[in-house]
C-alpha cells in the first residue's frame, strides 16, 4: 500500500506566530535511528506553515465583523472578561455594544483580527 503512512514516524508541523517560527532542528538528535529526524522547516503559510499574524482592528471595525458573524458581546458572569459570544452559553451574558465599548476603553483592551479570527487582548 504506498499512499499509507509509515508508522512510527513523527510528522513535525510548522507554526508561525507574529514572526515567530517553532521549526528548529535541535541541537542533539534525539532518536538513533537515521530514518526518524525532525525537520528544518520555513515559516509561514506559502511553505506549509501556519500563517497567523494577529493586527489590530477598531472597534467599529470588530463590531461590524462580529454582526455579520452573528456575535454579540458578552461578559462572563462573575468576571468582568468580555468576548464575542452567538449567545448560547449560559454563563456569558450577552452586554450592550456600548458597555462593551466602555469595558474595552477602561481596560486598554483592543480586539485584533487573524482572517476572520478575532481576539480581545491587552494594546499593544
Amino acid at each position: 500500500m504506498p499512499d499509507e503512512p509509515k508508522r512510527g514516524t513523527i510528522k513535525h508541523i510548522p507554526v508561525a506566530i507574529e514572526g515567530f517560527c517553532e521549526a528548529r532542528v535541535p541541537k542533539q538528535q534525539l532518536y538513533s535511528d537515521p530514518h526518524i529526524h525532525p525537520r528544518t522547516a520555513r515559516c509561514g503559510a506559502a511553505s506549509g506553515g501556519i500563517g497567523l499574524v494577529m493586527e489590530p482592528v477598531s472597534i467599529e471595525a470588530a463590531i461590524e465583523k462580529a454582526k455579520k458573524k452573528g456575535l454579540r458581546p458578552g461578559r462572563v458572569k462573575g468576571t468582568d472578561g468580555i468576548q464575542f459570544t452567538k449567545g448560547r452559553n449560559n454563563r456569558i451574558e450577552v452586554i450592550s455594544w456600548e458597555e462593551f465599548r466602555s469595558t474595552l476603553s477602561d481596560r486598554q483592551l483592543e480586539v485584533f483580527d487573524s482572517n476572520g479570527f478575532m481576539k480581545i487582548m491587552k494594546k499593544r
